[in-house]
Order: C-alpha cells, then sequence, then structure tokens
C-alpha cells in the first residue's frame, strides 16, 4: 500500500482497486474504485479518515502503524459507509483508547451489528470538532444515488476530506467545491 503525503501533517492512506466492476452488490463501475482513507498529524495524536474494506484492513493498519510510529492514534472519523464497520473493529484492537466520530447512522449501525464504541463523538452537519491544534467543519452531502456521507474540512490546511469516490482516475479524496453546493 502506497502512503502519500497530500500536504504538511496530512496523508493518503487509501487506495485504488482499478479492477472492481461491481460496488457493494448495488453500483457497477468501469473505471473501479477509489476507497479513500486519511492520516493527519496534530499535537495531540494522529486521527484516521475512513477505512478501507475488510479485505484491505491488514494492509491498512500496517501503513497507520508505519506513519504514526510510537505516536498515539487517538481518533477515528468514520464516514457512514457499511464497510467501516469492520475495518473500526480492527483498528479499536490496534488502539484500545480510539475515540469514534461518526454521525448518527453509524453510531446506529455499529450498535445494531453488536458493536460498541466507549469513546464516542457523535457529529452532525455543521458541527465544529477542535482536536489538536486542528479545527474540522463537518458537512453531510447527499450523493446523486441519495446517500448521505460527510465530507470534513480542515480549516488550519483547506484540506478536504471525502468518502469513498467511484473511478481508478480520482485524484486523492479531492472534490470541487460545486460538488459540495
Amino acid at each position: 500500500m502506497k502512503v502519500t503525503e497530500l500536504s504538511s501533517g496530512i496523508w493518503s492512506v487509501g487506495m485504488e482497486d482499478k479492477y472492481l466492476r461491481v460496488f457493494r452488490s448495488q453500483s457497477f463501475t468501469e473505471a473501479g474504485m477509489r476507497y479513500n482513507s486519511y492520516l493527519m498529524d496534530t499535537d495531540a495524536g494522529y486521527m484516521v479518515f475512513g477505512s478501507l474494506p475488510e479485505r484491505y484492513c491488514g494492509e491498512w493498519l500496517s501503513a497507520i502503524r508505519e506513519k504514526a510510529g510510537d505516536k498515539s492514534v487517538t481518533h477515528i472519523v468514520l464516514f457512514g459507509v457499511d464497510s467501516d464497520l469492520k475495518a473500526y473493529a480492527a483498528i479499536k484492537e490496534a488502539y484500545p483508547e480510539i475515540t469514534l466520530v461518526c454521525g448518527e447512522k453509524t453510531l446506529y449501525d455499529l450498535v445494531t451489528s453488536g458493536g460498541r464504541s466507549d469513546n464516542t463523538v457523535l457529529v452532525r452537519s455543521g458541527k465544529r470538532l477542535t482536536f489538536g491544534g486542528r479545527e474540522l467543519n463537518f458537512r453531510t452531502v447527499t450523493d446523486k444515488r441519495g446517500t448521505p456521507s460527510l465530507y470534513i474540512i480542515d480549516t488550519k490546511t483547506g484540506a478536504l476530506f471525502t468518502a469513498d469516490t467511484f473511478g481508478s482516475d480520482c485524484a486523492l479524496g479531492a472534490a470541487r467545491v460545486s460538488d459540495l453546493a
């Protein structure tokens, strides 16, 4: 798995599956899929944004561990897709004190699937979270299929964190501002 620095203190730990043609048994894609996940360094520890499907969790956790080194991974922000739940269980096992940051639907899905989170920060569209010298602005955006997803803006760098994107030619999680309007 390739870890790519996107800007100072922010790395992509996601991956492309150029050969995927059916996504979650519901959507067809001819260009593959970009699974977006990011690692952000803060004054208080690392934050992880998003996750990867279960079949890639081992590589994903290895990339996070390698980049974080001895510094703790304190938060994981989940965008609200079903693959996040298994990845959350894996990262919680690796970092037991991790805090889950998510929307209501993700928390509901986690609890109803038998999972649990002792440390949770619930976010809604318009909420701002300040942590480790960073201020994050959360927005809920509904895509063309009607699926809601969290978009997060780091006000320090202007970085935009998005969930998975269709197509393998997508810039690493980049979105046009017009997509958010």
